[in-house]
């Protein structure tokens, strides 16, 4: 069967990169050296993300963790359905000893999460390529 496409498709070898996602989630817990998120992605087990948190006095503090587990937790009463996970990291650094033994109460519940995970391309064509993630 002779595949028709609009646009020729280009196998290539040795093109490599990586791809930087950055999404939203919500605090739920954490201690010093550990963080629990709430988030509707689901995260990738033994990866490594970049945490941005926001303390209430408004510092923004950056932490490197590694994730542990990511479970689903439900769906999400709405019309688009999404899908809620419950994920727990553990810290590349222990959070500020100024934020007390209780750092949750000091951090507000909206975090960033950021990985960058590597990609090979596999296909290239005019209007984009077929990546395939690590």
């Amino acid at each position: 069967m002779v595949e028709r496409r609009r646009s020729a498709r280009y196998s290539v070898q040795d093109v490599t990169g990586s791809l930087r996602i950055a999404f939203s989630a919500r605090l739920r817990a954490c201690t010093r050296t550990t963080a629990t998120v709430e988030t509707t992605h689901g995260l990738r087990v033994d990866h490594a993300y970049l945490l941005t948190l926001g303390a209430r006095d408004g510092v923004q503090i950056c932490v490197r963790g590694t994730l542990l587990s990511c479970q689903l937790e439900g769906v999400r009463k709405s019309p688009a359905g999404a899908s809620l996970y419950r994920a727990d990291l553990v810290l590349e650094e222990p959070l500020p000893e100024e934020l007390g033994e209780n750092p949750h109460a000091q951090l507000l519940e909206a975090v960033r999460l950021e990985t960058s995970p590597d990609l090979v391309v596999r296909s290239i064509s005019a209007p984009g390529a077929l990546i395939e993630l690590d």
